[in-house]
């Protein structure tokens, strides 16, 4: 995991960041053998390049990240480019300046944490989290490890379940300046390229 972190830390840190909680359903979230688990809406598990130990680019457009932190919170990790537009947006492209191991900038204060999931969608992410599971899966009750009995939805359905709420993604992403002592300026764009750096 720490690897994982270190290699896609810069895609993630210039996404959008949702915490979602299972609060006010009965079910709530199982954890598998993949922790840190990959979800695109074109990749479903049954398609060659997705099936586990593949699993689709973090790199690309419509590729969130999913981790569940305890039984009752979810983090889910976006792209701003889906996250804000998701008609029209090529879910297997790769997102503008995806890069790994690259420096940025980015708020590390903001986190979007208003959301309390119902039943149906924690077994969609469940659903979700099985379904990217290599060999195990754990929970405190038993009926939790099987939401393929109740999630009547599809693979791409889920996708509208781990998108955060639009009004809130303002938060993320945006223009940057930096002002140093010595009187020069960095600016970095919403993808975290460096456009220039002057001297005043």
């Amino acid at each position: 995991m720490q690897h994982l972190l270190t290699l896609n830390l810069t895609i993630w840190s210039e996404g959008g960041r949702e915490i979602v909680s299972a609060k006010k359903s009965d079910v709530k979230f199982i954890i598998t053998d993949n922790p840190v688990t990959l979800y695109n809406a074109a990749c479903p598990p049954e398609v060659p390049t997705c099936r586990y130990p593949n699993e689709p680019s973090v790199q690309w457009n419509g590729t969130q990240t999913i981790f569940p932190l305890d039984a009752e919170h979810c983090l889910i990790l976006s792209h701003l480019d889906y996250a804000k537009q998701t008609e029209g947006v090529d879910l297997l492209a790769e997102r503008q300046n995806a890069r790994n191991f690259g420096k940025s900038l980015a708020r590390t204060d903001v986190w979007i944490r208003s959301r309390a999931l119902s039943r149906d969608q924690v077994l969609a992410i469940n659903y979700l989290l099985k379904s990217r599971a290599c060999k195990h899966v754990a929970a405190p009750v038993e009926d939790w490890l099987y939401p393929e009995r109740e999630y009547a939805g599809d693979w791409g359905q889920i996708g509208e379940v781990l998108l955060p709420p639009a009004d809130e993604l303002w938060h993320f992403g945006g223009e940057m300046f930096v002002g140093y002592e010595d009187g020069s300026t960095l600016y970095q764009d919403p993808y975290g390229v460096l456009q220039a750096v002057m001297s005043i």
